[in-house]
């Protein structure tokens, strides 16, 4: 379950390492020079790992989101099994 967290939370860091590059793009990719060519190099090799990392998250996501399901409905369970019983003790003469 951690590790299925982790991947949804890194979603939304990838998500700002996103914006941050499109400034880079803004600021430092529109001149024509070898440092603006390498960091463009560099820009795009990020934005492939990105994309190798949303892959293989959201193949680990439709991998594990039936047993997160059921994680999820069990503890439901449980947490109206309790519910009833303290009810039934409380309304309990």
């Amino acid at each position: 379950m951690q590790k299925f967290n982790f991947v949804l939370e890194s979603a939304t860091l990838i998500a700002e390492l996103i914006c941050r590059c499109a400034i880079f793009e803004s600021l430092f990719l529109q001149s024509a020079s070898a440092a603006a060519d390498e960091l463009k190099r560099a820009v795009i090799q990020l934005y492939v790992n990105i994309m190798t990392y949303l892959a293989k998250a959201k193949a680990y996501c439709r991998e594990h989101i039936a047993s997160w399901y059921f994680h999820i409905s069990e503890d439901v369970a449980d947490q109206r099994g309790r519910a009833n019983r303290q009810k039934r003790a409380f309304d309990a003469p």
